[in-house]
């Protein structure tokens, strides 16, 4: 979150603060959420690009998050919220039988 929200959305909002023009604000969080769905499809994984739609829709969320708030820090605890929530489901999934691409599916969207 530091890097994507606290640096990079932050740098792309240049002069615009939380008030600012909306479509300005808009444009600066689709591109940090970019960067941050580019960043989780990792090349080493089997997941490819998989990943790239549901996390750059999650950046979206977090980018608003950080807008509407101004703090870091509630960013932090909504991400952790989702991970938890995804380490639960996988937890689920596993403890009732579910199939390994069920997983690796899940898994893919974990942010």
């Amino acid at each position: 979150e530091l890097l994507f929200r606290g640096f990079l959305l932050t740098a792309l909002l240049g002069k615009t603060s939380r008030g600012g023009d909306c479509w300005q604000q808009l444009r600066a969080v689709v591109l940090s959420s970019a960067a941050f769905g580019a960043f989780h499809c990792s090349p080493w994984q089997s997941h490819g690009l998989r990943p790239f739609l549901p996390t750059a829709s999650l950046g979206v969320v977090f980018g608003l998050v950080f807008l509407k708030s101004g703090d870091l820090l509630a960013v932090v605890l909504v991400h952790q919220a989702w991970n938890g929530f995804h380490m639960l489901l996988l937890a689920l999934l596993a403890g009732w039988g579910a199939s390994p691409k069920a997983l690796e599916l899940a898994a893919s969207c974990y942010a």
